[in-house]
């Protein structure tokens, strides 16, 4: 990116939380991290999509050790979806404290 090519923007920060899209492996019912936060930029006049930076703890694995193809996985799912939900802009989920919470759904 060159300095020619900056722009204004506004930025956004919320947050909601999610309870149907992860769970606590280790079979522990509600111990996991619910919260996503989210921070969301934007076109100031016209309020286009740039960007959303989106945190959730969720492991980022959901296919199974047998499935040895190279995928975006969760992340990439996840990531793909915001970005058409919000109609453009780049998104990127940063992944919160994950370690025992899997990933609800196939993919």
């Amino acid at each position: 990116m060159t300095v020619a090519a900056l722009r204004p923007a506004e930025i956004g920060i919320g947050k909601t939380f999610c309870t149907d899209a992860s769970h606590n492996r280790r079979g522990r019912p509600g111990i996991y991290d619910p919260e996503v936060g989210i921070v969301k930029i934007v076109e100031p006049a016209s309020g286009a999509p740039i960007a959303a930076l989106v945190n959730f703890a969720v492991h980022g694995t959901a296919h199974g050790g047998g499935n040895m193809y190279y995928s975006a996985d969760v992340m990439g799912v996840f990531e793909r979806s915001v970005e058409s939900t919000l109609g453009g802009g780049v998104a990127l989920l940063l992944n919160g404290a994950e370690g025992d919470v899997a990933p609800d759904g196939g993919l």
